[in-house]
């Protein structure tokens, strides 16, 4: 499992960096959506990334994740668990995304779309930097 991009919006635009800094409790560095909440930094997987750029769902054009994955399985996620990456410690909040079945074109057209079960929301528990291609190692398991 390991991270393959990083993403993050600031109030002047959009950053793709290959390193970024995790604040405990609060967040991504920079990032206009930082703050005291429980859903800190989204994880996405890289696959599901890429099959939304090509879909024109509600939420595909505009939904992103922070740290895009790859090997991470998404459907054995739980809300509790926790990773490590790089210098951090996060643990998910939420699994998942909701998604707009009276709104989505994808779904009304019965399409099924990628982001709701390939992404996981986390606070930060101890914060570092995190770079692109850091391996993500679920505490208490080894590489």
């Amino acid at each position: 499992m390991k991270i393959e991009g990083l993403f993050f919006k600031t109030k002047s635009g959009d950053n793709s960096p290959q390193s970024l800094t995790l604040i405990k409790d609060f967040g991504i560095s920079g990032d206009k959506y930082a703050g005291k909440n429980d859903r800190q930094v989204c994880l996405l997987d890289l696959s599901a990334a890429q099959s939304a750029e090509t879909t024109d769902g509600l939420c595909t054009k505009r939904f992103t994740g922070n740290l895009l994955t790859s090997g991470l399985d998404y459907k054995t996620v739980k809300t509790g668990d926790k990773y490590l990456i790089g210098g951090c410690e996060i643990e998910i909040v939420q699994t998942g995304k909701k998604c707009y079945p009276q709104e989505c074109p994808l779904l009304l057209a019965g399409t099924s779309c990628s982001l709701p079960g390939k992404c996981a929301f986390a606070k930060v528990i101890s914060g570092g930097t995190i770079n692109v291609y850091d391996e993500i190692v679920k505490k208490g398991e080894s590489l």
